[in-house]
C-alpha cells in the first residue's frame, strides 16, 4: 500500500486524493473475520498455542460469537468465555506493539487465571457438544 501512495504522490496526484485513498486502502475489509482471528491466535505464541491445543475450532468460534452479521451460533455464557479469550489476545497484541517484551507478556497471559478459565470452560464445551 505505502509503494502505491508513494507513486501516487511521484506521480502529482493531489494530496486530498492520496489521502482518501490510504483511508479507504487501510480500512478495507478483504480477510474473512476467522481468518483474521486465526492470524491473532497463531501470531500469539505460547497462548495461541495453549489456546489452539485445547479449542482446536477456537478461530471459528471466536468468528462466529459475532452478531452483527446475525451469525451468533453460541450461548452467551460461551460468547462471555469467547470474549475473554479475545481480549487476552488482543491486549497481548497491543502490548507488543508498545513495547512490551513479549516473551514477559506471553507469560503473564499464561499465568492469568481468567485465561485459563476461560479456555478450560471454551474446550469443556466443544467436548460437550460433540
Amino acid at each position: 500500500m505505502k509503494a502505491i501512495l508513494q507513486a501516487a504522490r511521484d506521480g502529482g496526484v493531489p494530496e486530498e486524493h492520496v489521502s482518501w485513498a490510504e483511508r479507504v486502502l487501510s480500512s478495507r475489509n478483504d480477510l474473512p473475520l476467522r481468518t483474521v482471528i486465526k492470524m491473532l491466535i497463531d501470531d500469539a505464541g505460547a497462548p495461541g498455542k495453549y489456546l489452539m491445543a485445547r479449542v482446536p475450532d477456537a478461530d471459528k468460534r471466536i468468528a462466529s460469537a459475532r452478531t452483527a452479521h446475525g451469525g451468533m451460533k453460541s450461548s452467551g455464557v460461551e460468547q462471555f468465555w469467547l470474549g475473554t479469550v479475545l481480549a487476552f489476545l488482543l491486549r497481548l497484541h497491543l502490548l507488543r506493539e508498545i513495547g512490551v517484551d513479549p516473551r514477559t507478556i506471553e507469560r503473564r497471559v499464561l499465568a492469568a487465571r481468567m485465561f485459563r478459565r476461560a479456555v478450560a470452560a471454551l474446550s469443556k464445551s466443544a467436548t460437550a457438544s460433540d
